[in-house]
């Protein structure tokens, strides 16, 4: 017991190092010096002053880099390898008491004798070993090259140095007096295809760091759709012209949560089941067989990291496919979740033996539970163990069914039980209209029991010897079914997880986050009484991959129409004073974030019609409406005229009478 508690201790030590790694970066930093640029290339006095102090102020950065060097752990848990540096240049540098680095300017190699100009400016002597020392302080410089700090030039607003820094490291070099400014080293671009900016991502999502799937982009089949749509709002082509087939995702990708699958069978032999070098636990963990009984699988059992399944299995596949649309390296939504497949026959009494054993092993607020079959027919049992996992802290989603019939009654197993988020799925898009996303599913079922919608045909690497594709000597092929809807939003339930370890997530929680997420109204062909949300990942901007943005909002980068406003539907509409223009009212959706203006909808009153133009006190409104419906909308400015422009529609428009623009 005593070695079961240790082994659990480490475990938890583990976890958390792994969640608590760095995300190592270069950063430019501009060091404030008070000099012109043009003093520096032309006065070798102030050349040589600067150069000590961009030296000392770099040797406070090493200083920094040295006390806190356990920051720079990779996601493999090893150091990271430019840290190996300060093996050598660290022993060496403490081989005197006052020692400093001399950092060389790799471009610019001349600023190692700015320190020697320096020194015998004050009476200094030139010691061996291409180092000095001063007579009076007794300081030593070492030069390097070093790949952590160095300068980099001069600038007209300061001098500029590069540091490759953790988090934690460049939190403390911003601390340092005379830091004038810090940006991280970006990416520029080299040819058209870039189009997404991972820092403008990063603060729409607020996710601690992005990381993108861009595998196949340029296949234009649609391959991996059933990830890229759910990490971005709804895909119009006269906004973006052509689909973003990006998966966008937070970088802690499900860590440190687990998923359990109740599925006949589950076996890891595939690159999607690849570990990260231990960081994440990929494992069959019992077996619940109607012929041979419950047995929880030992660590030297080599099913346990094979895999496994049960005796009287009806599918082979299944289970790995849905195990690897919720965390598969490449296929899955959770790339880093721990992933705990319980093989269990197809009856009642094995998967209530199955989630007995994931109540006893579940850890709360960290444990989901993915269950992708269905039946017919109430099981009291099932569901008095559902709602005690619930209690516990632990999430279930089930599979609405295929069934294609209303799915209200708790006759249909499982999306009709209470205390699990139960989903539906829309069309297929793999070699189809990427619109078809969007569209109620034909075998889906549907009606009050469905929580939200998800796509339901996914993409994976074949595990049935049937393939669509070859790529990298590897085949992929395709299946589909609210079977694989539900283990896409199971994972993205582990990316919130993971992305907010401060929350502690249940059932009530999850679920009302996912509905507050998710895209809502966007979905065609649903019957009554079923739900219109669409799930999302948090990240609702759609990118356009040719740069082509017709419309604005959302749905097209995030642009903002530069005359007019932007409509409920994302375009751009000129306002004229037509009959069009009432897309530009608050009250008919205007989006002023992405509008020159908006209209106000504080007018209640309309005319018949209008005489000379007037309005105000006795003369009528500008919003006109000769029958059922409004045939034109104007403002009435300050003095009492109709009209469309700034004068009448901005300052003193009078909104009892007329539009006026909503920041007034």
């Amino acid at each position: 017991m005593k070695s079961l508690s240790f082994a659990f201790m480490v475990v938890v030590l583990f976890n958390y190092f792994i969640n608590a790694l760095a995300d190592n970066d270069h950063y430019i930093i501009t060091l404030k010096t008070k000099i012109n640029h043009n003093d520096y290339d032309d006065d070798q006095n102030v050349k040589d002053a600067v150069d000590v102090f961009v030296n000392d102020k770099l040797n406070d950065m090493y200083d920094i880099i040295e006390e806190n060097k356990d920051t720079y752990t990779l996601e493999n848990g090893q150091m990271d390898e430019k840290l190996e540096e300060l093996d050598s240049i660290v022993m060496n540098k403490r081989h005197h008491r006052s020692t400093k680095l001399l950092f060389i300017n790799e471009v610019n190699p001349q600023n190692i004798t700015a320190i020697q100009n320096f020194q015998n400016l004050q009476n200094l002597q030139k010691r061996s070993d291409n180092s000095t020392e001063i007579l009076d302080d007794k300081v030593e410089y070492i030069p390097v090259e070093s790949k952590l700090v160095s300068p980099i030039c001069p600038l007209d607003s300061g001098y500029a140095v590069v540091i490759y820094a953790s988090d934690e490291v460049i939190k403390k070099v911003k601390k340092l007096p005379d830091i004038k400014r810090c940006n991280k080293s970006i990416p520029s671009e080299n040819h058209a295809n870039t189009y997404y900016n991972l820092d403008y991502i990063q603060k729409e999502t607020n996710w601690t760091n992005v990381r993108v799937q861009d595998r196949f982009k340029n296949v234009s089949r649609n391959f991996y759709s059933h990830l890229s749509l759910v990490s971005q709002s709804h895909f119009d082509p006269e906004n973006t012209e052509v689909y973003d087939n990006t998966y966008y995702y937070p970088k802690t990708a499900g860590q440190d949560i687990d998923i359990y699958f109740i599925e006949e069978t589950g076996y890891f032999h595939y690159d999607e089941f690849d570990t990260y070098n231990g960081s994440r636990t990929v494992t069959c963990d019992a077996i619940s067989d109607t012929n041979d009984g419950f047995t929880e699988l030992s660590y030297d059992d080599e099913r346990r990291v094979k895999g496994c399944g049960v005796s009287d299995r009806d599918s082979s596949i299944h289970g790995t496919i849905v195990s690897m649309t919720a965390g598969g390296k490449y296929t899955g939504a959770a790339k880093k979740a721990n992933l705990h497949i319980i093989a269990t026959s197809l009856y009642t009494h094995t998967e209530l033996k199955s989630l007995e054993y994931i109540r006893l092993h579940a850890r709360p607020n960290k444990t989901i539970v993915n269950i992708s079959r269905g039946g017919r027919g109430y099981v009291p049992e099932i569901q008095e163990i559902f709602t005690e996992l619930s209690r516990n802290g632990v999430i279930i989603f089930v599979s609405g069914g295929n069934e294609h019939e209303n799915c209200d009654s708790n006759r249909f197993r499982y999306g009709g039980f209470d205390d699990v988020i139960t989903v539906g799925a829309t069309e297929d898009t793999i070699d189809r209209d990427i619109s078809n996303g969007y569209t109620f599913s034909s075998y889906s079922n549907y009606g009050k029991c469905i929580d939200i919608f998800a796509p339901g045909e996914v993409f994976y690497p074949s595990v049935g010897g049937f393939y669509l594709f070859e790529k990298d000597g590897t085949d992929y092929f395709r299946d589909y079914g609210t079977s694989y809807a539900t283990p896409l939003v199971a994972g993205i339930a582990a990316t919130i997880m993971s992305e907010h370890r401060e929350i502690r997530y249940n059932y009530n929680l999850m679920k009302k986050t996912l509905i507050d997420m998710s895209l809502k109204d966007i979905l065609y062909g649903l019957p009554d009484k079923t739900v219109n949300r669409f799930v999302n990942n948090g990240k609702r901007v759609v990118l356009s991959p040719n740069n082509a943005y017709h419309g604005c909002g959302e749905n097209s980068g995030n642009y903002k129409c530069s005359k007019g406003c932007c409509s409920k539907d994302n375009k751009c509409i000129e306002f004229d004073g037509s009959s069009v223009s009432q897309s530009c009212l608050v009250s008919m959706g205007c989006q002023s974030e992405y509008s020159e203006f908006c209209l106000s909808n504080k007018s209640t009153s309309t005319s018949i019609r209008l005489v000379n133009n007037r309005c105000g006190p006795g003369y009528g409104s500008c919003i006109i409406k000769s029958s059922r419906y409004i045939d034109s909308v104007g403002c009435c400015s300050k003095d009492g005229y109709c009209g469309t422009s700034s004068q009448h529609c901005g300052k003193g428009c009078q909104s009892e009478f007329g539009a006026c623009y909503s920041s007034n």
